[in-house]
């Protein structure tokens, strides 16, 4: 089965994607959110919530990925 997410030693989970399907603007840079393609479905993600993101993974806070059911199927 396909790697899907995968915890980091700094209590981040590294969550594969789809591609990004809209950003939200709001006032600074860390507010509004991102709609990405995660596992089939569309997931919103607050960007205040993301480490970082490419083409492929989004790294977000662990605690929101499980609160979300993105636990990994590793």
């Amino acid at each position: 089965m396909a790697r899907q997410m995968v915890y980091g030693n700094d209590d981040s989970a590294y969550i594969d994607h789809r591609g990004m399907v809209h950003e939200t603007q709001k006032g600074s840079s860390d507010e509004g959110a991102i709609l990405f393609v995660i596992k089939g479905k569309k997931v919103w993600v607050p960007k205040k919530l993301i480490k970082d993101h490419d083409d492929t993974v989004v790294i977000v806070q662990k605690w929101w990925a499980e609160k979300n059911g993105l636990e990994s199927d590793w």
